[in-house]
C-alpha cells in the first residue's frame, strides 16, 4: 500500500487513447507504485476522480 512518507514520483501523459475520459494528454499525474499494474505492464496514477 502507498504511504504517505515515501518519495512521490510523476509521470507526463502522451497518449490517453484507451482513457479519453480519464487522462489528458500532457497533464502530470503522480505515479503510485503497484505490483498488480507493473505485472500487467501498466502504471497506477492519481487522476481527477483521486481513485
Amino acid at each position: 500500500m502507498y504511504q504517505e512518507d515515501q518519495e512521490q514520483y510523476f509521470v507526463v501523459c502522451v497518449n490517453n487513447q484507451d482513457y479519453p475520459a480519464s487522462l489528458e494528454v500532457k497533464k502530470i499525474y503522480q505515479f503510485i507504485p503497484d505490483e498488480q499494474a507493473t505485472h500487467h505492464q501498466m502504471i497506477r496514477v492519481i487522476d481527477e476522480s483521486k481513485y
